[in-house]
């Protein structure tokens, strides 16, 4: 009885797993919605950035120097899978919802050349809507070391000149943070504020103790 009661469950099992295949294989596979970059996404995209010698230099009024050198660019198709969209054969094969593209940028900091002092940027079509951030390493908010921020498409831009030149599409992004907890090797991790235009990227920053650190060109 013990040994029929097994073969019942190993029976059920194996029935079960190739019952799910069946379907899974035999069903019209449905198309996913992609989302992929448009052509009015491009400006934002930092093309300029792409490039093998790229180094963003930032000073502040004592003239001392923070830098960033070019290190990876990917651009790739990525799946959105929701919660609950499948575990496997018995449960129900995993459910994507759609795909959309992903452009990422990745810049050493000169000063401290480890994995997590990396300079990032990165933009998608998620859900057809283009999403951008920033993950900067001095930033002060996250003692997990993910210093990110999202950036934000539709809020007002202002005008900055800097160094003779003028970038016209800038936005601020606020930390809302006044400590500074947190170390990222030598350095401390004290910038609350970005200053980033849409069309050129990271153009400055400011940290708690008055530096105003600006792009060289």
């Amino acid at each position: 009885m013990k040994d029929l009661k097994i073969k019942f469950v190993i029976g059920f099992v194996i029935f079960t797993f190739l019952y799910s295949c069946s379907i899974s294989d035999g069903e019209p596979k449905e198309e996913k919605p992609y989302y992929s970059f448009k052509t009015d996404d491009q400006p934002f995209l930092l093309n300029n950035y792409n490039n093998p010698l790229m180094r963003l230099v930032f000073k502040n009024q004592e003239n001392a120097e923070l830098s960033f050198i070019f290190k990876n660019f990917e651009q790739y198709k990525e799946a959105y899978i929701p919660l609950g969209g499948g575990f496997g054969p018995v449960w129900g094969p995993a459910s994507i919802a759609f795909y959309y593209d992903v452009r990422r940028f990745d810049f050493k900091f000169e000063q401290f050349q480890e994995p997590l002092a990396d300079l990032e940027f990165y933009f998608s079509r998620f859900s057809d809507t283009l999403r951008g951030g920033i993950q900067f390493p001095l930033w002060n908010i996250d003692k997990y070391y993910l210093s990110s921020e999202p950036i934000d498409f539709a809020i007002t831009k202002f005008a900055i000149t800097i160094n003779g030149v003028t970038y016209n599409d800038v936005i601020k992004i606020n930390s809302g943070e006044t400590s500074e907890e947190y170390m990222i090797g030598p350095f401390p991790r004290n910038v609350n504020v970005l200053y980033y235009d849409l069309r050129f990227g990271l153009i400055g920053f400011d940290d708690l103790h008055g530096g105003e650190w600006r792009l060289q060109q």
